[in-house]
């Protein structure tokens, strides 16, 4: 039990670490590339602007799930890497289907990465919302 904790400390810590550095560099391509709402550009532009972040986003995600599915391997709850990346994803999303489970030893390792996970896609949302504000003209706007 003790080997779960802190494994489930130190991978989402650097899960964590990985995802926010991941938004704030999305954030930034965005700001880089696309001009302020000022600017003339169509809402095709933006929004096909803000779906390629959001499709950063999930391959951020995924990176995630990808690491801890490298865990579960490491530690010898699956064999193969696609079952403990569908076991990640499942766990990450909190959709949790329960066809697949961690033996009682290493089991909260789940609760860690769904913990982590429903904080991370808060701060994905925040970050989608976020860069709307910036890239959308003001709808309120005199």
């Amino acid at each position: 039990m003790i080997a779960s904790l802190v494994w489930g400390v130190l991978v989402t810590l650097l899960t964590v670490a990985l995802h926010i550095a991941g938004l704030v560099h999305v954030g930034q391509l965005v700001s880089l590339l696309m001009p302020p709402p000022r600017f003339a550009r169509s809402a095709l532009h933006r929004a096909l602007f803000l779906s390629v972040a959001v499709l950063l986003m999930i391959l951020l995600h995924l990176v995630g799930a990808g690491i801890w599915a490298l865990i579960y391997c490491a530690v010898g709850e699956f064999d193969a890497f696609s079952t403990a990346l569908y076991f990640s994803v499942v766990t990450a999303t909190s959709l949790g289907y329960g066809d697949i489970t961690l033996s009682e030893s290493w089991r909260l390792l789940a609760i860690f990465e769904a913990m982590a996970g429903l904080l991370l896609f808060g701060a994905s949302t925040a970050a989608v919302f976020q860069l709307m504000v910036k890239t959308l003209p003001d709808p309120f706007a005199p």
